[in-house]
């Protein structure tokens, strides 16, 4: 009887072990993607950022293209002038 009693309790102390090493691991893998999940969040501002700065350089590259081209054709228009004129 003694003996019966004393296998049940060492069956519930490796099965109580077993749990907390469950309970341990599932943690650890609760931080490790809490974690991973800080880290993308970080990446995916980064990326915005980075977007929204690449957009602010095409937009003013996009300006100076204009700006170029009429001036550009503001000397033509001189140029053209000038012959005329000679």
């Amino acid at each position: 009887m003694l003996e019966a009693r004393e296998s049940t309790l060492s069956e519930q102390t490796e099965d109580m072990a077993r749990l907390s090493a469950r309970h341990q691991s599932a943690h650890r893998t609760r931080d490790e993607a809490a974690k991973a999940l800080a880290r993308s969040e970080a990446a995916a501002e980064a990326a915005r950022t980075a977007a929204t700065e690449a957009e602010a350089t095409r937009a003013a590259a996009r300006d100076a293209q204009l700006g170029a081209e009429a001036e550009a054709e503001r000397a033509r228009q001189t140029a053209a002038r000038a012959r005329r004129l000679c």
